[in-house]
């Protein structure tokens, strides 16, 4: 992350905090083109079909979850190639990427779950709305979290500490709200 930053920087004008907004734009972009679309999936169906397609989902979630599977992803990194371009697009194809959340890999279900919640509501502006903050969040979790893990090694080993415990949170909290959602259809 800090290394897309550091190469976007030089075509946003040798600013990283520039670079930085680019990445957490595009990432609001991306995680909104997701949730949209999710949204809009959602009130295309009648309400019964859109009933069952989430209850279907939810209880593939919760069993998932529940076994202790790793989520369904693409189980890759951003491409390498996007750093010769040395300006903005580094900073926007990568944001557009992570925000999204379907084209790199996410080790968490909670992304799933918002998916699923916001084709259960069948908005899609409030779907665009919910995973752009989803973006965002991630884009700038990570931001703040690789910079803490280059500046020492004890920063490092900190961060990469936290990974389990996010995903064992990420779980729970799946497991939690699942239900609840489920409930208020």
């Amino acid at each position: 992350m800090a290394i897309m930053v550091a190469r976007a920087r030089s075509g946003c004008w040798g600013s990283k905090p520039l670079a930085g907004g680019v990445l957490l734009l595009s990432a609001a972009a991306g995680g909104a083109l997701v949730g949209g679309l999710a949204g809009a999936l959602g009130a295309a169906l009648p309400v019964p079909a859109r009933t069952v397609l989430v209850m279907l989902a939810l209880a593939a979630l919760v069993a998932a979850a529940a076994a202790g599977r790793r989520p369904t992803q693409l189980d890759r990194e951003t491409p390498q190639s996007w750093l010769r371009y040395g300006d903005a697009r580094t900073a926007a194809l990568n944001g557009l990427a992570l925000g999204s959340g379907v084209s790199t890999r996410i080790g968490f279900w909670s992304f799933h779950l918002a998916v699923v919640a916001v084709t259960a509501a069948g908005d899609w502006a409030l779907g665009a709305l919910a995973l752009a903050a989803f973006g965002v969040a991630r884009i700038g979790s990570s931001l703040v979290l690789a910079g803490t893990a280059f500046t020492t090694e004890a920063g490092r080993r900190a961060v990469m500490d936290l990974y389990p415990v996010a995903r064992t949170a990420s779980t729970v909290l799946v497991l939690c709200l699942a239900p609840l959602l489920a409930l208020s259809l």
